[in-house]
C-alpha cells in the first residue's frame, strides 16, 4: 500500500480530492492499530510540490 501511495502522491498532477481524502482517512492514522502512518510526514517525504501545497491547505482548514 505504501508503494501505491508513494507513486500517486509523487505525481505533479495528483488530484486534490485524493490528497484531501487521504489526509482525512481515519483508517490510516498514527493512532490506528491496523495501519500506522504519519500522513503529513509521508507527504513531506514522498509527495510532489502540489501534494504538499494541498496538504498544508487541508491542515490549515482543520484549525
Amino acid at each position: 500500500m505504501e508503494d501505491v501511495l508513494k507513486q500517486v502522491l509523487a505525481k505533479e498532477d495528483v488530484e486534490e480530492k485524493y490528497v484531501r481524502d487521504y489526509l482525512n482517512c481515519s483508517t490510516i492514522d498514527r493512532k490506528n492499530d491496523t495501519i500506522t502512518m504519519d500522513k503529513v510526514m509521508f507527504i513531506y517525504k514522498y509527495g510532489s510540490k502540489k501534494a504538499k501545497k494541498i496538504a498544508v491547505d487541508e491542515k490549515l482548514k482543520m484549525i
